[in-house]
């Protein structure tokens, strides 16, 4: 398998909806086994900076995936482009993920001043890939379309009439005011512009008949005042109410709309596609277009993993992005002299974790117990062998990340637990647990029979949990769910088929912020699957959210408090009112023992460095181009690394020059 994630899909009714599917490849052929031989290093013998002349048609040739029925015309009309999605469309500001770097894309300048408004500049050569210019009602179009994580937080949104002609369609600037009682910090500002990478995507000009109708209804309704009538779908400070329908009326409208163009603004352009190949051009228009070094990138989509494993060895394949499993990298490695495999951290860790509507997980020593039965490095082993096996409990957000984000003295208080089958036994014979002729039996003398559920790609450490819980006594078995959102639909229902599911019990996608774990957990995945139960009350921010009723001790001994409470107020906390939020939320779900984590995952790329240039760490190649380093947040190296995956960066580096064809 390739151990990584693909790219999240919008609903713009609801949350964002992360699909965390893991590319599921098929056995290798004996052609790519046999060169498997010693495991000496696979040194690259070449001068990196040396001119090899190998990439004249400065193409790039990559791996992709898209909709093979066709898709539509612009982004929001339907289908998934796939490559022309990440290397077309752009936004504001693209965040580098695990990173707190951003690329400014369309914005020239992003002030945050201190009366709550922000100010952002859209560069003055921004065009349409027809060649029309970019206006600040071009953003505008996309937000009255749609409601993001950082609509929660705006008050209002205007476009500022730079030229004072009374006009709206001609002008470089919006302004963005916040709301008073949920002010984010000018940091969380930035990155939930950064997280909205496609808006750029709504021309005006082509949506006209739309954005006016939509604008005037927004005109029309009454204006939200104070945060206790914070309530429903909302547009720049205005209360929708009932009016909600015609908004979602006129959008799909929108979304059938049919141009004559791809209606994009990023650096490369559409120029053909079939459902094997697509070819994108570099994008003439694109204010940076000096600065794109690959004229071309060619992009395949693989039906049959032995192929692309066989391209990547004979040299017609430059990037594919992930780690493959162990013989099949060294063999591609082997056969490929130019090819180098980097990894670096995913902000995710693979895990077991619980419905808790299930009586048996209503016992804290039976949760506990499950804690100690698992042997975490061989689920990793099994998983991902480059992760890093994880020894803690379930608890919001990775390793990595509670490292990050934690006071020293709150992450130690996390309990590490050990393999200690033993251990496991007792705590369950002291709830009323027997084992008889080698299988358990719970405290109603009842067969104790477990059924895991996992997604496509999450097969492997599926059978070694389920493998490990047999050995024990526990009578398992696992159900493959299909693709996330099958898996995801059959997960979350009530009563669900399965008592326990194999996935990744944390993840972000969402932002280098603690937020973004916490999002992924409460708003997308994790907390559904798990059945938390809910707080019928609500609350007066986001009435229409699922809100947990779960409570933790507070760091300061004040007593308990609510989880959601702090969390949808987590991008307003700044320094230690982060830190001590975060701890908080992380030390007390892990308490819980909702879920056992196995290994934090690791993903990575690969480049063939004979015809792309501007790659990282590569004083390394010439030791072993089996790159095993994996840099840390706190390394020098750790941007520059994390910059190489395409679903990490999108088109920036592209964009500007830090990855370009090697003369």
């Amino acid at each position: 398998m390739l151990y990584n994630r693909w790219e999240e899909t919008k609903n713009m009714k609801k949350f964002l909806k992360v699909a965390c599917n893991i590319l599921a490849i098929s056995l290798i052929t004996s052609l790519l086994l046999s060169s498997c031989g010693n495991d000496a290093p696979l040194t690259y013998n070449g001068n990196y900076s040396e001119v090899l002349n190998k990439n004249p048609e400065k193409s790039l040739r990559i791996t992709g995936a898209w909709t093979k029925t066709g898709f539509a015309n612009h982004f929001h009309g339907g289908g998934d482009p796939g490559p022309m999605v990440i290397f077309g469309l752009e936004g504001l500001v693209q965040y580098v993920r695990t990173t707190k770097e951003f690329y400014y894309q369309l914005a020239d300048s992003i002030t945050h001043n201190k009366d709550g408004t922000t100010i952002v500049k859209i560069r003055e050569n921004a065009k349409w890939q027809n060649g029309d210019p970019f206006y600040a009602i071009d953003i505008l179009s996309y937000y009255v379309l749609n409601t993001t994580d950082m609509t929660r937080y705006v008050y209002n949104m205007e476009v500022v009439d730079d030229n004072n002609n009374g006009r709206i369609d001609d002008d470089k600037t919006l302004k963005i005011t916040w709301k008073p009682w949920r002010m984010p910090t000018d940091y969380c500002k930035t990155m939930l512009m950064s997280l909205d990478t496609k808006t750029g995507s709504v021309q005006y000009k082509e949506f006209k008949v739309y954005i006016d109708y939509l604008l005037n209804l927004v005109d029309s309704l009454p204006t939200r005042v104070t945060e206790d009538n914070d309530v429903g779908e909302t547009r720049f400070g205005k209360v929708m109410g009932n009016k909600a329908q015609l908004l979602y009326d006129k959008y799909n409208e929108f979304r059938a709309h049919k141009t004559s163009w791809y209606v994009a603004t990023g650096p490369y352009k559409l120029e053909s596609y079939n459902e094997n190949q697509m070819v994108l051009v570099k994008n003439p228009y694109y204010y940076n277009a000096d600065k794109v070094g690959f004229d071309r990138i060619e992009c395949k989509q693989y039906s049959n993993g032995n192929q692309m494993y066989s391209d990547l060895s004979s040299g017609k394949l430059d990037y594919i992005d992930g780690v493959l499993p162990i013989d099949i990298n060294k063999s591609i490695l082997k056969s490929n002299p130019n090819m180098v495999s980097y990894k670096f951290y995913d902000q995710g860790t693979i895990g077991l974790y619980y419905d808790l509507e299930k009586p048996i997980w209503n016992n804290d020593k039976v949760r506990e117990a499950f804690q100690y039965l698992f042997n975490r490095d061989e689920m990793r082993k099994a998983g991902n062998p480059y992760g890093i096996t994880s020894w803690k409990p379930m608890m919001v957000m990775s390793p990595v990340e509670a490292e990050q984000y934690l006071d020293v003295n709150v992450y130690n208080q996390i309990k590490n637990y050990s393999f200690d089958q033993a251990k496991a036994t007792e705590l369950l014979e002291q709830v009323g647990w027997k084992k008889k002729s080698g299988k358990w039996y719970n405290e109603k003398d009842e067969q104790v029979k477990l059924t895991i559920g996992y997604q496509d790609g999450m097969s492997k450490p599926a059978q070694a949990a389920k493998a490990e819980l047999d050995k024990f006594g526990i009578e398992t078995i696992i159900k493959n769910g299909g693709d996330w959102t099958t898996w995801f639909g059959t997960a979350k229902l009530k009563d669900s088929i399965y008592d326990c599911t194999v996935a990744f019990t944390e993840l972000n996608t969402y932002g280098t912020h603690p937020g973004g774990s916490m999002k992924h957990f409460f708003d997308t995945l994790q907390a559904h699957v798990l059945h938390l139960p809910l707080d019928d009350m609500g609350t007066p921010n986001d009435p229409g959210d699922d809100v947990f009723a779960i409570e933790v001790d507070s760091l300061n001994n004040t007593g308990k408090v609510k989880i959601m409470d702090m969390y949808r107020e987590i991008y307003t906390y700044d320094d230690q009112q982060l830190k001590d939020a975060t701890g908080a939320i992380v030390l007390g779900f892990s308490k819980l023992n909702y879920g056992v984590q196995f290994y934090e995952n690791v993903t990575g790329s690969y480049f063939d460095v004979s015809r792309v240039g501007g790659l990282p760490l590569a004083s390394r190649f010439a030791t072993d181009r089996d790159i095993k380093y994996i840099p840390k947040p706190s390394d020098d190296d750790f941007v520059a690394v994390a910059k190489l995956n395409v679903n990490f960066t999108q088109s920036g580096p592209y964009a500007n020059n830090e990855i370009f064809p090697r003369p």
